[in-house]
């Protein structure tokens, strides 16, 4: 009887100990970005959507995962201006920027794609946010895919940006 104490007992912690050790299981948001370290400070503009930054040292060109903004540079289309400055003048006044790359899209235009922070702020929610960028490649497994949807009803409901009448 004492030995079967014991062995209800040893099953009872392995059972608790892997019960406790689920906790700790990284979200699946956090193992689809990979946050880039070291300097981070603005290149150049190409459009809303897409610039130059210059990340350790090295020119990176940056795509905005999950958001696509009007086309202004061969085929210009509504706010493409409008959205291009923007990017630009918030991007070159930040005091800070974060870059996570998103590792849950690919570029064929040898892009790395990715989720910008400045200041603290998400830059790519921003656009949405203030109507100049719409959704793209977005899949509901995709870091912050549910804000950047909730914010596009909100900003077209508003009638911002883009989605002015």
């Amino acid at each position: 009887m004492k030995q079967f104490k014991i062995m209800i007992a040893s099953i009872l912690v392995i059972i608790a100990i892997g019960l406790v050790g689920c906790e700790y299981i990284p979200e699946l948001k956090d193992l689809q970005i990979q946050q880039v370290e070291g300097a981070v400070s603005f290149s150049k503009c190409v459009d809303g959507d897409t610039f130059w930054l210059y990340i350790d040292g090295v020119n990176t060109k940056i795509r905005l995962s999950g958001v696509n903004t009007p086309e202004s540079t061969n085929k210009t289309e509504p706010y493409g201006k409008e959205a291009s400055s923007y990017t630009c003048q918030r991007i070159q006044e930040a005091n800070e920027i974060l870059v996570e790359y998103d590792t849950t899209q690919d570029d064929s235009y040898d892009r790395k794609v990715a989720i910008i922070f400045l200041d603290g702020r998400n830059f790519n929610l921003e656009l949405v946010e203030v109507g100049f960028a719409d959704l793209k490649y977005l899949k509901d497994s995709m870091p912050y895919a549910a804000d950047y949807r909730a914010a596009l009803i909100e900003a077209q409901a508003a009638g911002v940006g883009r989605w002015k009448e």
